[in-house]
């Protein structure tokens, strides 16, 4: 995975130095994605005067983890995410599992 972040706060909605204004453009290759058990919902988007697209995955327990390089196209952040899943699991998705290697 390409250096994410991991926070609990929404980048898009919340915050309240962001300009009511600014238009987020949605990949129509967002979508909820299910795999081994695991649940999680993969947002990709740019500003509107944005060149790069942000990947972002939810997983189970609402946990936003936003990738820190941006991509030159939504589908090359789709496949980023399938390159990443495929060599390290859907399990790093999965809260309960992360408590459990935590401890």
């Amino acid at each position: 995975m390409a250096d994410p972040e991991q926070n609990t706060d929404d980048k898009r909605g919340t915050d309240n130095n962001v300009d009511e204004d600014y238009k987020v453009i949605d990949s129509p290759l967002s979508s909820k994605m299910r795999r081994d058990g695991i649940d999680i919902d993969v947002q990709i988007y740019r500003g509107e005067d944005e060149e790069g697209w942000i990947l972002e995955v939810i997983d189970g327990a609402g946990t936003s983890i936003v990738w820190e390089d941006h991509f030159a196209t939504d589908q090359a952040a789709l496949d980023e995410l399938k390159r990443d899943i495929a060599a390290n699991g859907m399990k790093q998705f999965n809260p309960h599992l992360q408590k459990r290697s935590d401890q």
